[in-house]
């Protein structure tokens, strides 16, 4: 079932499923393609992440200026 996470919860559980796996990784044989792809996974969301966060700043920065105009 799925459940609607949040970014943070979705990143802490994706980055501790990585911490796992480097910890056992002599106990998961051909994990190796797995694990780089989560961290591509990982790394492409944190992109997306900030982009969005810089474009609610923007946003904000511009209402502000509208407002004072």
């Amino acid at each position: 079932m799925f459940t609607n996470s949040s970014f943070a919860d979705v990143t802490r559980d994706w980055g501790g499923l990585l911490a796992a796996v480097k910890e056992h990784a002599g106990l998961l044989p051909n994990v190796e393609l797995h694990q780089e792809e989560l961290e591509k996974a990982l790394a492409g969301i944190q992109i997306l992440k900030d982009r969005q966060d810089s474009f609610r700043a923007t946003k904000q920065r511009t209402t502000q200026e509208l407002q004072e105009a």
